[in-house]
C-alpha cells in the first residue's frame, strides 16, 4: 500500500456518463475536483471496455500522485438502498442499465496493481448531504459535491444537519434517521429549491 489517510483522501461519484472526483486533506478540506467523462452510450463492448479502463487509470493515477487512499460508496442496488442514495427513480433507473460493476471492478484492479487503499463507505443519503451543504457553499454540480461527501467519510468525517433543516429532526435521533428525516421532507426539492430556505419542502 503506497497511500496513507494521513494524507486525506480521493472519493469518487460514479454516474451514467462521467466520474466526479474530490480531493480532500487530511481536515476535510477540498484541495481538488476534476469531472472525468465516460462516453459509454452507443459504443461497442471493446469500446466500453477501454473507455471504461481509461477512466479507472486516471482515478487511479490521482491517488498515486497524491499519495492518499481512493473513497467509493458500497452500493447496493435494492430499491431501498437507491432511494437513500439518489431519491431519483430515473437516475436509479439509468444506473442500473449502465456498466456499473464493470467500472468497479476495472477501478478495484488498477487499485491493486498499484498498490492504493480503496476505502468503500454506506452510501445513504450522500447526495442528498452534497446537494444541501456544499452545492451553494462551493459552487459544485451535485455530483461533485457527492464525491467531496465521499471522501470526507472516507476518513471518518460525520455530515452535521444544518442549522436550518433542524426543524425536521429529533435530537434522540442517530445522524442517518435524522437525514432520513430531512429526506423525507425534501429529498426531491430541486437544487436551486434547496439554496433557498427548509421551509419551502413545507410546501411541497
Amino acid at each position: 500500500i503506497v497511500t496513507k489517510k494521513e494524507a486525506g483522501s480521493i472519493g469518487i461519484d460514479i454516474n451514467v456518463d462521467h466520474i466526479a472526483v474530490a480531493h480532500i486533506d487530511r481536515q476535510g478540506n477540498l484541495c481538488k475536483q476534476l469531472i472525468l467523462p465516460m462516453k459509454l452510450k452507443g459504443k461497442t463492448r471493446n469500446q466500453r471496455k477501454h473507455e471504461i479502463a481509461e477512466t479507472a487509470s486516471k482515478i487511479i493515477h490521482e491517488c498515486v500522485h497524491a499519495h492518499k487512499p481512493l473513497v467509493m460508496e458500497a452500493l447496493d442496488f435494492s430499491d431501498k438502498k437507491r432511494k437513500q442514495r439518489y431519491q431519483s427513480k430515473g437516475l436509479n433507473r439509468m444506473l442500473s442499465e449502465f456498466a456499473y460493476s464493470q467500472i468497479i471492478e476495472a477501478i478495484e484492479r488498477k487499485a491493486v496493481y498499484e498498490g492504493i487503499e480503496v476505502i468503500k463507505v454506506d452510501p445513504a443519503y450522500t447526495s442528498l448531504i452534497g446537494k444541501l451543504k456544499y452545492v451553494r457553499d462551493k459552487g459544485m454540480s451535485v455530483h461533485q459535491a457527492a464525491s467531496y461527501v465521499i471522501a470526507r467519510k472516507g476518513i471518518g468525517y460525520k455530515e452535521k444537519i444544518l442549522r436550518e433543516y433542524r426543524v425536521f429532526v429529533k435530537e434522540k435521533q442517530t445522524q442517518t434517521e435524522q437525514w432520513a428525516a430531512v429526506a423525507e421532507k425534501i429529498g426531491k426539492a430541486s437544487t436551486k429549491e434547496c439554496q433557498f430556505t427548509a421551509i419551502l419542502a413545507l410546501f411541497r
